[in-house]
């Protein structure tokens, strides 16, 4: 993807906001809830953003949590993407782990999306693996110190 590589965004309903960027080297676009709505304790909500998008081929629209409400309200999203040749609505999954219901009103900036170029390339199984200087001795084998 290069810098000046636009990403096409449809409203599907004029009261969705357009996800934006808040701060000077964000890596995220912001994404607003269309209307309001609650997230149960330790249910999963569906929180739609009345928006679609059109991304190249190379790219993957990851959509992640925002660090603030995890922290304060224990909400998490779970696996959400936007994938090239897919023009639904973006609706994004939402874990609340908290015992507290979460409430939230329209154009609530529920979560973000970072858009990552993707690499396709052949896959090969093989009997060995090249040997590594850490070998197999994996997590943790360094230590602390």
């Amino acid at each position: 993807m290069t810098s000046n590589e636009t990403i096409k965004i449809r409203k599907l309903d004029s009261k969705a906001k357009a996800p934006a960027r808040h701060s000077d080297g964000a890596a995220g676009y912001d994404l607003c809830s269309l209307e309001g709505g609650s997230i149960q304790p330790n249910q999963i909500g569906r929180v739609r953003t009345g928006l679609s998008f059109s991304i190249s081929e190379d790219l993957v629209g990851v959509v992640f949590g925002r660090s603030g409400l995890g922290l304060k309200h224990g909400l998490t999203v779970v696996d959400t993407r936007v994938y090239p040749r897919n023009s639904e609505e973006l609706v994004i999954s939402v874990l609340n782990t908290s015992n507290s219901v979460f409430e939230y009103t329209a154009g609530y900036r529920i979560a973000q999306i970072v858009f990552i170029q993707t690499t396709c390339m052949p896959i090969e199984f093989v009997e060995e693996m090249d040997t590594t200087l850490r070998g197999e001795s994996g997590f943790g084998s360094t230590g602390v110190n």
